[in-house]
């Protein structure tokens, strides 16, 4: 976590970095695919720093402001709400807020949280209650420590993604350990539950957590031939990442995501040797390493997109490809059509 909390504004550079880099490449229709609403201090206390500048209650019309910083002058028709409550305290509260900023919003959807503990009967009972198009887990809930080391049926067990197969649910993961989708437990993992539960989609955040691209790299091939493997490319600055699964998995099987708030934050993340690190511009001066002394970070996703659009060019995606990254594989697979 940054010494101190990055800040969370828009600069006349960041608007300047847009028409220069992006203007030509983001269609005009886009769909979230990840993007989190719900009270700042719901967040885990390891994020509160990182969060700190953020709004205090980010709902929609907030976030749809926000994405005119990212976005600007283009349709966003909606997006998948994640919870806020990503440690599993407050779970009922932060899904029931998910839930209703989706139903503000027509063109939106939302997601339940997976807790490890929960039985398949209150996972459904969320489901019937609140009516998500995807379910959440998230690493912080595992017994495991440090949870960074946890496999993924520590805090996604089995009888979840049952669930998550009855009713033909896709599952957003954020996957741990060090290497990522390289680690052979993902890659056992991901192959058994999809293999074993087809109506189940698996959806990979952050390209695979290839915030290294080699982890991708080095793991996509073993996923090769599953039906229901998806990816989202939330706050991932690495174009290698983008460009491993398209290669493996096509132009259909890609979401981009925002992954707000912390796609407003000014920073990047960077991989190095086998590993990766944030860098934010409350700890980091620019002008003194770099050959024009008024450098500054610009929003971590401006820096996602252009990954991304770098990847759709050596790829030689196509405008109608780039389309369906942007929003119609979304809308598929989200039940938004």
């Amino acid at each position: 976590m940054p010494d101190a909390s990055p800040s969370f504004q828009l600069a006349d550079a960041d608007v300047e970095f847009f028409n220069r880099e992006l203007a030509s490449f983001v269609p005009d229709r886009v769909f979230d695919s990840h993007l989190h609403l719900g009270r700042r201090s719901d967040y885990a206390p390891m994020h509160q720093k990182l969060v700190a500048n953020t709004p205090e209650v980010a709902d929609m019309p907030t976030y749809r402001a926000h994405m005119e910083w990212l976005a600007p002058g283009r349709r966003l028709v909606g997006g998948l709400v994640l919870p806020t409550t990503l440690a599993g305290e407050r779970m009922d509260e932060g899904n029931a807020r998910a839930a209703e900023e989706a139903r503000r919003d027509a063109g939106s959807t939302s997601a339940v949280i997976v807790h490890p503990d929960m039985t398949a009967d209150k996972l459904r009972l969320d489901i019937e209650t609140h009516k998500p198009a995807a379910l959440k887990p998230y690493h912080l809930m595992s017994a495991r420590r440090p949870t960074g080391d946890s496999h993924m049926n520590e805090f996604l067990p089995e009888h979840t993604v049952a669930v998550a197969d009855e009713y033909g649910l896709p599952v957003v993961m954020h996957m741990v350990r060090a290497r990522a989708l390289a680690d052979p437990s993902n890659q056992q993992m991901i192959r058994d539950y999809c293999t074993k539960y087809p109506k189940m989609k698996m959806v990979l955040a952050h390209c695979a957590r290839g915030f290294n691209p080699s982890h991708t790299a080095d793991g996509i091939e073993s996923l090769v031939g599953l039906e229901n493997v998806y990816f989202d490319n939330s706050c991932n600055c690495e174009a290698g990442a983008h460009i491993a699964i398209l290669r493996a998995f096509g132009p259909d099987r890609l979401m981009w995501g925002s992954d707000y708030p912390f796609s407003n934050m000014r920073g990047k993340c960077v991989a190095f040797n086998d590993s990766f690190t944030w860098f934010y511009d409350c700890d980091h001066d620019l002008g003194p390493y770099s050959i024009d002394a008024n450098q500054k970070f610009t929003l971590v996703g401006l820096e996602c997109l252009r990954a991304l659009k770098f990847a759709c060019m050596a790829c030689g995606l196509s405008n109608s490809q780039v389309e369906d990254v942007f929003y119609n594989n979304a809308v598929r697979l989200y039940g938004r059509s």
